[in-house]
């Protein structure tokens, strides 16, 4: 057990009771299956051209940021 976040067993700074860590998950009551959030227009990572792709495959994608926003609203 360490602080490092990559350990067997992550142990912070912090009570997990008090951040409520462990509570269930609340159901989904968006429609899309993912959501991507892309400032950096100029990436050389794919991002944006994986994110059209997608999209050209019929998969809902709620995209929020300053790149292909197709979203609106606060997150």
């Amino acid at each position: 057990m360490t602080t490092s976040l990559s350990s067997d067993v992550p142990v912070g700074y912090f009570s997990w009771v008090e951040y409520d860590i462990m509570a269930p998950v609340q159901p989904k009551t968006e429609s899309a299956i993912a959501a991507a959030f892309i400032s950096n227009c100029g990436a050389r990572n794919f991002r944006l051209q994986d994110l059209e792709g997608l999209e050209k495959e019929n998969i809902k994608i709620d995209s929020y940021g300053g790149c292909h926003r197709n979203r609106d609203g606060r997150v």
